[in-house]
């Protein structure tokens, strides 16, 4: 909210940490604030939009497509198939992002291995047959 407030250009300024020592307490928790802000609104976004499980997009892709007429087994190839796509491309963009010295490179970065290993936790219970007792497909999920 403080950063809403102050009508500052964070972006070009970014956080800054010397603030404090020059007492301007209200422009650093500004920054802060507005620094968490984002990173919430990125949360949300991707929460919401990348089907890859254990992501809530990836529970609604399984949600309909059971309810579609796939069965359980099928639903979670589908999202093994579609979160290693978008854990690789999360991981590739990581890397990139890293090489290229961007603000988001290692949280992509921790984003894609996020990805790719709960995707071979699917692909592992597909594999034991047990994918009915994954927290996916379980009825209160």
């Amino acid at each position: 909210v403080m950063a809403l407030t102050e009508g500052l250009d964070y972006y070009q300024n970014g956080l800054d940490v010397a603030a404090i020592q020059n007492g301007g307490f209200r422009i650093f928790f500004a920054q802060l604030s507005k620094g968490a802000i984002d990173l919430n609104m990125m949360l949300f976004f991707l929460n919401l939009l990348v089907p890859a499980y254990p992501l809530d997009a990836a529970r609604l892709l399984a949600s309909m497509g059971v309810h579609c007429g796939l069965s359980v087994v099928r639903a979670a190839w589908l999202l093994v198939i579609v979160g290693a796509v978008m854990g690789a491309c999360a991981l590739i963009a990581g890397i990139m992002g890293l090489i290229r010295k961007w603000d988001l490179g290692m949280f992509m970065l921790f984003i894609g291995i996020f990805m790719l290993w709960t995707t071979f936790t699917m692909y592992r219970s597909i594999n034991a047959k047990q994918v009915g007792q994954h927290p996916v497909f379980q009825p209160d999920c």
